[in-house]
């Protein structure tokens, strides 16, 4: 689904695990009757992830993100499920969550295509804590290193 509302079905490359090109490759089969011939149609087109809403393979919906990982660095058009939250602000996670970078969050004041690895901010609570300092019992319990809101190297998933 485009950011414009058009809905596209047929075949699309992409990198479930990591980081994908600017242009997406999307092969799209069109079937029509005319006079009693079917023909079909196969067009082939690159299109943009900065104009992708989102996409769905196998049931499940990916949206294209950009992942901080490290001051200035990023990771680009990550292929990102919604596990937890909303995607304004919440839990994504890419592939099959066992790389490095696989789990990453959205903040509520960043931009809609922008979340932050959590390996990243493991050893910044404070830095999440500003992020999220509208909230002030989650605050609290983040500078406190609350282990029901901290997430260390045994935090499971759930």
């Amino acid at each position: 689904m485009t950011k414009l509302g058009q809905a596209l079905e047929g075949e699309i490359t992409v990198n479930l695990q990591g980081i994908n090109e600017d242009l997406i490759k999307v092969s799209t089969t069109e079937k029509s009757k005319r006079k009693g011939i079917k023909q079909s149609i196969t067009t082939n087109t690159s299109i943009n992830t900065a104009i992708i809403k989102h996409i769905i393979i196998d049931g499940t919906t990916y949206f294209f993100r950009n992942i901080k990982t490290d001051y200035d660095i990023w990771m680009k058009n990550v292929c990102m499920q919604l596990v937890y939250g909303t995607i304004e602000c919440g839990l994504f996670q890419n592939g099959n969550s066992t790389e490095q970078h696989s789990f990453a969050v959205k903040f509520p004041k960043s931009s809609t295509n922008e979340l932050v690895s959590t390996e990243y901010y493991d050893a910044s609570s404070f830095t999440v804590a500003i992020q999220l300092n509208e909230c002030n019992s989650l605050y609290k319990k983040i500078v406190d290193k609350d282990e029901t809101v901290s997430w260390t190297e045994k935090s499971s998933r759930e």
